[in-house]
């Protein structure tokens, strides 16, 4: 079963029911999506100035939010140059447009992982709520886990599809 192989396959290789060809991207883009935060979180407390959205999430900036974005970006590009991530979509967006088109696309992906992580806070907002669910405390609720994979995701999929 898949619990008996190799985590390998999460990170970056392949899942065992799929071929190489159509390694699976998630575990790769959950890895990413979870980079921006820490990035953002660590950049906004050291430099953060300007608040992104005050009246949705107070704790977000502009410096933090970039900080996320580049991350993604440089981590992607750097990622890509592994052989074991050659199916990867940093390694294919590299490989069809190059370092700066890339960099740019994945920057971009994080900002919708952005958008989803403020819109997942204006709904807790407007339902006057802090938490989404208790079913994992302390983390916000089960969808601050993916709030920012749910509009990533589908442009992930599509961009994996239409450059493999």
């Amino acid at each position: 079963g898949v619990t008996k192989q190799p985590r390998k396959w999460f990170i970056g290789s392949e899942h065992p029911k799929f071929s190489p060809k159509n390694a699976g991207f998630g575990g790769r883009t959950t890895g990413n999506c979870r980079k921006s935060p820490s990035a953002a979180y660590f950049a906004g407390r050291a430099f953060g100035r300007r608040k992104l959205a005050p009246s949705i999430s107070p704790g977000k900036s502009w410096e933090g939010a970039i900080a996320g974005m580049l991350a993604v970006a440089v981590l992607g590009v750097v990622s890509a140059q592994f052989a074991s991530l050659a199916g990867a979509l940093p390694a294919l967006l590299l490989r069809h447009y190059g370092v700066a088109a890339a960099a740019l696309i994945l920057a971009l992906l994080a900002g919708l992982s952005i958008v989803g992580d403020l819109f997942e806070s204006l709904l807790k907002r407007e339902a006057g709520v802090k938490d989404s669910g208790t079913l994992l405390p302390g983390h916000g609720g089960a969808l601050d886990r993916i709030d920012a994979l749910i509009p990533t995701m589908p442009a992930v999929a599509l961009l994996h599809q239409l450059l493999r």
